[in-house]
């Protein structure tokens, strides 16, 4: 009986141990595989579409396993995500991101990371603040922010050259910060359905802009 249960307590130990060294790629294999994926990992790969998988959490070996690599387009469209890890923006290589339909509250600090994203979408989830760090996104040109729970956004927005279509359209917002009327690209502009009572004073320095939907506010 004590040699069983010495050889009980060292195979838990070996198969405890293994998984803490099990690499960052054999992981998200696993994880993959958990979620009933069915296409074979390639972590070279430039797309992955994770739609509709009941993801509730990103492991931080997702992360370290795309980084580096040449992931540029991911869906986690439709999931039951409440956050990201802070390490999501170590994926630099990331060009599009759908992130709409989840349960998000926040975005990490590190997106503005992502100096190469050129789209962001995040309709219908539940953030409530966006961080500074967005400003960083001089690439980004289509960002989708409407059906959540904001209440302001970043002065830092106006530090988004590259923007030519933004849409915060069904949030809480009552007011849109001055910079805003820094994006020379901007061409499209959607507001509507917030408590906005008066546009900035310098809305008329957006002269690339050619669509301004502004409906239901007080």
């Amino acid at each position: 009986q004590i040699f069983f249960l010495f050889l009980f307590y060292y195979l838990k130990k070996h198969i405890y141990m293994s998984k803490i060294y099990i690499s960052d790629e054999d992981y998200t294999r696993e994880w993959l595989n958990g979620l009933g994926y069915g296409n074979i990992l390639d972590e070279n790969a430039d797309i992955l579409d994770l739609f509709q998988y009941g993801i509730k959490e990103i492991p931080n070996q997702f992360v370290d396993c795309f980084t580096g690599k040449s992931l540029e387009i991911l869906s986690l469209e439709r999931n039951k995500l409440t956050m990201l890890p802070d390490t999501f923006g170590n994926i630099t290589t990331l060009k599009e991101i759908d992130l709409q339909r989840n349960k998000l509250t926040e975005l990490p600090v590190s997106i503005g990371k992502l100096s190469l994203l050129e789209q962001l979408i995040c309709n219908k989830n539940e953030i409530n603040t966006i961080p500074d760090s967005i400003g960083n996104l001089t690439c980004l040109h289509t960002l989708h922010l409407q059906k959540n729970d904001l209440t302001e956004l970043p002065e830092s927005i106006g530090r988004m050259i590259s923007l030519e279509v933004f849409s915060c359209r069904r949030n809480n917002l009552s007011e849109l910060p001055a910079s805003l009327c820094s994006l020379s690209s901007l061409s499209k502009l959607y507001i509507g359905e917030n408590k906005i009572k008066s546009l900035p004073q310098n809305i008329g320095a957006l002269t690339s802009l050619q669509l301004l939907i502004a409906n239901n506010n007080l």
